[in-house]
């Protein structure tokens, strides 16, 4: 198998040529980098539109880079960032696929065992009956215009011979576009790594499984500073860092020194309103908020450079 030196993408789109038989004929024929190139560009192909495509020209082969655009909102009520790919220039023009001979063509068996004995004899008998369903069956063949007609494997080895091209470059531009488009993915990545970890933990906190979860308190204000104000990961540090009380006293233990603090009241209305359950209390947030604050203020994680 041959291996492209450049990521490969096939795009679909609605009333174009057909893209899932030759997305699928080119994975069989050749390997190709699995992401979008940091210094290289990509190739892409694109379907040509049905009214606009012949014989010679069903798709088209295009140098292209992802970058980051604004999409304009539909049922959303601001504008938000989205990923796109920019055409650079034309690299080749793909004919239609070769079509399969018709009598090179698949056929199932044909199956008369469907039939009733009325039917058979309507027919003219088992044997007539055989001939007019092989006839049906040319006669469906001959008149077939779905995708199956084409012989998508030799057209895919074709094809891969013309991909089979040096690499280009990629513009220091077009390099900090595709850039913006990997940060996108990555907090797209990030939102949903996020809510999948709040989804576990609640789900550990129904079962009553904290044992793995018992060094919580010290890894959430590292991982991100927020997730201790969350309500599952912050009723999993109370249950898994309480205090045993001794014998014989009653209320609270001791946390650590006393201090004033004057808040706004607005402010004071917002934490309120953060606050939830009778286990916690502002005073518990407040606590979790600074302890927060403190490990990323004390968090330095040197930013390496993405090439």
């Amino acid at each position: 198998m041959k291996t492209l030196p450049v990521a490969l993408f096939v795009e679909g789109l609605d009333d174009h040529m057909p893209v899932r038989p030759l997305r699928a004929a080119l994975a069989q024929a050749a390997g190709w980098p699995a992401e979008s190139g940091r210094t290289r560009a990509d190739l892409t192909i694109y379907p040509v539109h049905e009214d606009w495509a012949a014989a010679s020209r069903w798709y088209e082969v295009w140098w292209t880079h992802r970058t980051v655009t604004v999409a304009s909102p539909w049922d959303e009520t601001e504008a938000y960032p989205e990923v796109t790919t920019v055409r650079i220039e034309r690299a080749a023009v793909l004919p239609a696929p070769p079509v399969i001979p018709l009598d090179q063509r698949p056929a199932p068996p044909v199956d008369i065992t469907h039939l009733t004995e009325a039917e058979l004899t309507m027919l003219g008998g088992e044997d007539r009956a055989r001939e007019t369903a092989e006839r049906q069956q040319r006669i469906a063949t001959a008149n077939d215009l779905t995708v199956d007609i084409y012989d998508w494997a030799a057209y895919a080895a074709t094809v891969i011979d013309q991909l089979d091209v040096p690499p280009r470059s990629l513009t220091p531009g077009q390099r900090a576009a595709a850039a913006l488009a990997r940060y996108l993915d990555a907090q797209h990545a990030e939102i949903a790594t996020r809510a999948s970890a709040l989804s576990m933990t609640a789900n550990a906190l129904e079962a009553g499984d904290l044992a793995p979860l018992d060094h919580l308190d010290r890894t959430a204000p590292l991982l991100d500073p927020t997730l201790v104000t969350e309500r599952p990961v912050a009723e999993v540090i109370a249950r898994t860092t309480q205090t045993p009380q001794a014998p014989g006293r009653r209320g609270r233990p001791k946390i650590g020194p006393t201090i004033n603090v004057a808040y706004p009241a607005d402010l004071l209305d917002r934490i309120d309103a953060l606050v939830e359950g009778p286990e916690e209390s502002r005073a518990a947030w407040l606590r979790q908020a600074a302890a927060a604050a403190v490990a990323r203020a004390e968090q330095r994680v040197p930013v390496q450079p993405d090439w």
